[in-house]
């Protein structure tokens, strides 16, 4: 499948899981059950330079919690775009900046794999490396 074809089959996913966001009600904790709903139950989240590995939505659900708590109010802005596979694995690569106002916080390089499951992708694995850190 070529890069463009892809991206098409994946960009529909992408969009759907960051549409709702996860921010915090008054009162309420974040709902991660969006984002959940496009993560297999048993994916892996790795932090290559802390050596770290969550495995399953319970503890991606506690890193979600710990991204939150930095900052709800950030923007995320995504360069730098690599989609490569085939239809039914993709491997997603890319450079995420977040941002808040004109200060950056963090840059993020990251790399996911979707499987295909019916009519839209799952992620089954997400490695990063944090290559700015300002919070």
């Amino acid at each position: 499948m070529l890069k463009k074809s892809l991206e098409a089959a994946l960009r529909p996913t992408l969009l759907a899981m960051t549409g709702k966001g996860c921010a915090p009600k008054e009162g309420k904790k974040p709902d991660f059950s969006h984002f959940l709903s496009y993560i297999d139950q048993n994916a892996l989240e790795i932090d290559v330079k802390e050596r770290k590995i969550y495995k399953g939505h319970q503890e991606i659900s506690e890193l979600f919690k710990e991204w939150i708590s930095c900052g709800s109010n950030w923007q995320c802005k995504v360069s730098n775009e690599s989609f490569t596979g085939g239809e039914e694995l993709i491997r997603y690569a890319y450079e995420m900046t977040l941002h808040e106002g004109n200060d950056t916080k963090m840059v993020i390089d990251k790399t996911q794999y979707w499987k295909k499951d019916g009519d839209k992708y799952l992620m089954e694995l997400d490695y990063y490396t944090t290559k700015i850190s300002n919070i």
